[in-house]
């Protein structure tokens, strides 16, 4: 599993790590954990073909180890997060979504799942997007709407991929 550590302390636990990933996967942010591209066909869009960090990829000695960028902690509350970079990918197609984003994940929330297979992701994304009143209100809601609708579909893959694969469900804390 990817490790997060700060001074070599941990801080975040692997649970923690796990939440965080399952957003990863549903928005695609792979430049934070799959720099390379090893885990889908990157297009002309995606800065690791066009640098050239993708070339690796069929050569398992030579591929880039999944690690975790561009989250930042505060040395005063190292479990509070920055998280850098997070440009979802809403035009990456359905199979074409990258699986290696969910590498080592052996237990994922349960909550989180139903809430997956309940059908109700997309409306809960819109009612806790509304609590910001100035992103709001500055959006394109058709463009917003049919940006949920596609996490709602990858939630619906997530879900089936967390069955698929036998992840344990955990309790929250």
């Amino acid at each position: 599993m990817v490790g997060f550590c700060h001074r070599g302390r941990s801080v975040l636990s692997q649970r923690e790590i796990c939440h965080r990933i399952l957003f990863f996967f549903l928005l695609q942010v792979y430049d934070r954990l799959d720099r390379n591209c090893c885990g889908f066909q990157p297009t002309e869009q995606d800065k690791c073909l066009t640098d050239g960090r993708n070339a690796d990829c069929d050569n398992p000695d030579r591929a880039a180890p999944l690690m975790l960028v561009h989250i930042f902690s505060s040395g005063r509350h190292p479990t509070r997060l920055v998280f850098l970079d997070n440009a979802g990918v809403p035009e990456r197609r359905e199979d074409n979504l990258d699986f290696r984003l969910l590498t080592g994940i052996d237990e994922v929330p349960r909550r989180a799942v139903e809430v997956l297979k309940s059908g109700r992701l997309g409306e809960l994304l819109l009612r806790s997007l509304q609590v910001d009143k100035v992103f709001w209100n500055t959006q394109d809601r058709d463009e917003l709407t049919r940006y949920v609708h596609i996490l709602h579909r990858r939630g619906k893959i997530l879900a089936d991929y967390i069955e698929d694969k036998d992840i344990a469900l955990v309790d929250d804390y």
